[in-house]
C-alpha cells in the first residue's frame, strides 16, 4: 500500500503523512572521504570476487588450443573412438 500511495502523490510529497508514512527526504551529499572509502571498497570486493570488466577479460586469451593424441594398444595413434564417444577420428564431433 505503501508504494501505490508513493507512486500515486510522489516521493516527497508532505500528504504521504497524512496515511501515517514518514516522507522520504533527499539523500545527503557524501565527503570527499566517504567517497574515497566506498570507492576503496568496491575495488576490494572486485579484488577478492575476481570481477572484471568487458575489456579485462577481452584481455584473457588461451595461448593455444590443446592438442591430444591417443595411442592404441601397441603406441601407435588410434583411428577409433571409444565405445559411446561422439568424436569422430580427426578429432571433430559427429
Amino acid at each position: 500500500m505503501r508504494t501505490g500511495i508513493r507512486a500515486y502523490l510522489g516521493e516527497n510529497n508532505p500528504d504521504i503523512e497524512k496515511f501515517g508514512f514518514v516522507a522520504i527526504g533527499p539523500r545527503r551529499k557524501l565527503s570527499v572521504e566517504e567517497k574515497a572509502l566506498r570507492a576503496d571498497k568496491a575495488r576490494r570486493t572486485r579484488q577478492a570476487r575476481y570481477t572484471m570488466g568487458p575489456k579485462q577479460k577481452e584481455a584473457i586469451k588461451a595461448e593455444s588450443l590443446p592438442s591430444l593424441t591417443i595411442q592404441g594398444e601397441h603406441g601407435q595413434p588410434t583411428t577409433e573412438s571409444p565405445p559411446g564417444n561422439t568424436a569422430g577420428a580427426n578429432g571433430t564431433l559427429a
